[in-house]
């Protein structure tokens, strides 16, 4: 497996090696020091950890077929528990994600107004969402995918996949996966939750949950708003969700619905110095049934995602060019797992079905049926493992399915030190927006096709009970990559199918637990190079303005047993983009029932864009409180 995955890094004329060569050969002194300076900090406590004994949080990575311990899946994966998302700055999944390295969140608006997703200098549309392992992607554009119909303070865990997850959930997730984990509270609960802060921000959450014998109900709303932190910057954004769950003596039943409404300014979203406005409703309803036959395991899920856009790009005069975009999206998905003495075996089925109904881009629908199987060797007392896998996926009106295969492998080379590597074909679609939009500056194109990408992976996980360290050389070979493109100003941007891109970087994360007051350090450094290996005479609006260079940190002080502060850095240099650099700070004092916290993110002023034309917001203040009343 070792000699497959330097073999991918050859055919793009890099090895492992050459791109640490290329990193520290690049003209950014403080990364090199900042590199050393991890290293540095983590071997001696590598030396001291050979005869130590560990004991960690057991995290489990959940997914559709096999599932694993965040130990001993052989992939880049990241974990955001319910316990860390408590003490990080922000209110929503965007804010947490942002301080994940690899991951580039942009945004357009606070408090996720609109939030675009780049996994390892990805474009937005080439990542897959999904919620307890149903997907939630939307077919008009990936913008949407991030119009989550759930409630953040229902969210027990974010799985992160960097690499390709193809292999696992199908098309869409060519660079990598989030999936949202939600659970009803173990304990009868009345809770509120409520903050407020500059440009007339309000937020207020509140929600109930109740068990009775075999049963759970989860039931909450959300509202925020804000007058705009300059102008035509105001949202008003609304959210219901229920969570139903049935367990019995070997299955269970999960039934999840969720709404959400939101309307914004959208000044300078897609055209420079627009007064552009849009209201967007998503609906989702799923249903998860599991069945547990002792070495057979069997989950059958289905869903259905309604979304609903009306872009307007004009607020003063709507009659000028406006869009109404309606889609429909249902699935099916079939499961099953056994386990034997040769290991684990998944295999399985999805269909998705997509359905527009659009002003602009007109009515379109696509079926998708997908087939997968995988299977987990284990040998020498579980030290090594292989997962090879495939998955097929056939179109509407194709009668050649594609195929996605994939292998990872992982070798314990002692109680606390891990080499893994994974390789994996992945695809994307065009979105519905790539194929037919017209604008007043953007054009579609009807004649693209799918993107493919090759990604690899070799790297080493370290593990003790005073932290964890890591460093991973990444690549993704990617052909007909999908970017909205034009030659000079004079032209309207158009969708193309650019050459040969190639992506290849580094990336390392430390996380150190020092003491009673400073809990915890973390931090993590990505490095990405992008080669154009077809050079066309072209400016690009999206795929090629990826992540170079990010770094985070993150601080956790216990001023006392009741007073936890957290303080993040995040530093990030794009390719299209100026560089900028964020620190937020969130201070809580916690009492048995309730709490309350002050906020402060962006506390330098820092003037930056993230994506689009958007200016996003100087220093903002918020100050909070909570309550929880258990019940009978």
């Amino acid at each position: 497996m070792i000699n497959i995955t330097i073999r991918v890094f050859s055919i793009n004329s890099y090895t492992f090696a050459a791109v640490l060569k290329k990193f520290l050969t690049h003209k950014v002194k403080r990364y090199k020091y900042f590199l050393i300076a991890v290293l540095l900090a983590v071997f001696p406590n590598f030396i001291q950890a050979q005869t130590d004994s560990i004991q960690l949080e057991d995290i489990v990575v959940t997914g559709n077929r096999i599932v694993m311990p965040l130990r001993t899946i052989n992939l880049s994966t990241s974990v955001i528990t319910r316990k860390e998302i408590n003490k990080l700055p922000g209110s929503v999944p965007a804010d947490w994600l942002s301080n994940v390295s690899g991951i580039d969140i942009r945004q357009r608006g606070p408090v996720g107004v609109q939030t675009d997703l780049s996994i390892r200098g990805s474009s937005f549309d080439q990542s897959l969402l999904l919620l307890n392992g149903l997907k939630l992607n939307d077919p008009q554009t990936g913008h949407h995918n991030f119009n989550l119909p759930l409630m953040p303070d229902a969210i027990e865990q974010i799985d992160v996949i960097k690499t390709s997850a193809s292999r696992l959930y199908g098309i869409n997730a060519l660079a990598g996966a989030i999936n949202f984990t939600t659970k009803v509270p173990a304990q009868n609960q009345l809770y509120i939750n409520t903050y407020g802060g500059n440009y007339g921000l309000v937020s207020v959450q509140t929600g109930v949950a109740y068990s009775y014998k075999k049963s759970a109900t989860h039931v909450a709303y959300h509202h925020s708003q804000s007058s705009g932190y300059k102008a035509n910057t105001d949202f008003s954004m609304q959210t219901v969700f229920l969570q139903q769950t049935f367990t019995l003596t070997n299955q269970s039943i999960n039934i999840i619905g969720g709404y959400s409404d939101r309307d914004f300014g959208a000044h300078g979203f897609y055209v420079k110095n627009s007064n552009e406005f849009e209201s967007i409703q998503t609906a989702f309803a799923g249903i998860i049934h599991k069945v547990n036959a002792g070495k057979l395991q069997w989950k059958n899920q289905a869903y259905f995602r309604y979304n609903q856009d009306h872009y307007v790009f004009d607020r003063m005069r709507p009659t000028f060019f406006q869009n109404r975009h309606f889609t429909h999206v249902g699935g099916i998905e079939s499961h099953l797992t056994y386990k034997s003495n040769l290991g684990e075996t998944g295999v399985g089925f999805d269909f998705r079905s997509e359905d527009l109904r659009s002003s602009n881009l007109g009515a379109h629908n696509r079926n998708i049926l997908g087939l997968f199987l995988e299977h987990k060797f284990q040998f020498f007392n579980e030290k090594l493992t292989l997962t090879p896998g495939v998955y097929s996926n056939t179109l509407t009106n194709s009668t050649h399915p594609t195929f996605f295969p994939g292998i990872d492998f992982g070798w314990v080379l002692m109680d606390n030190l891990k080499l893994y590597s994974s390789i994996s074909k992945g695809m994307r679609l065009p979105t519905y927006t790539d194929l037919y939009y017209k604008g007043t500056n953007t054009t579609g194109n009807a004649q693209l096709v799918a993107e493919a990408a090759v990604s690899s992976e070799v790297g080493v996980k370290y593990f003790h009970k005073n932290g964890s360290f890591s460093i991973t050389g990444f690549s993704r070979n990617s052909t007909n990559l999908i970017d909205w493109v034009r030659k000079d100003t004079s032209e309207k941007w158009q969708a193309h199918n650019l050459g040969h891109v190639v992506f290849n970087g580094i990336e390392s994360n430390v996380s150190l637990k020092l003491n009673k007051f400073i809990s915890s350090i973390q931090l993590g450094y990505t490095f990405i190079d992008v080669g154009l290996k077809q050079v066309e005479n072209y400016q690009s609006n999206y795929a090629l303005s990826n992540l170079r260079h990010q770094l985070t940190a993150m601080v956790l002080v216990n001023w006392n047993k009741n007073i936890v502060h957290t303080i993040t850095y995040k530093h990030i240099e794009r390719e299209l983009l100026p560089n900028y650099s964020l620190v937020d700070s969130k201070i809580m004092y916690l009492f048995k029932y309730a709490g309350v916290f002050a906020e402060v993110s962006n506390i330098f002023n820092t003037s930056y864009i993230e994506a689009g034309f958007v200016e996003m917001p100087g220093r903002w203040v918020k100050i909070g409180a909570n309550l929880k009343l258990n019940f009978k």
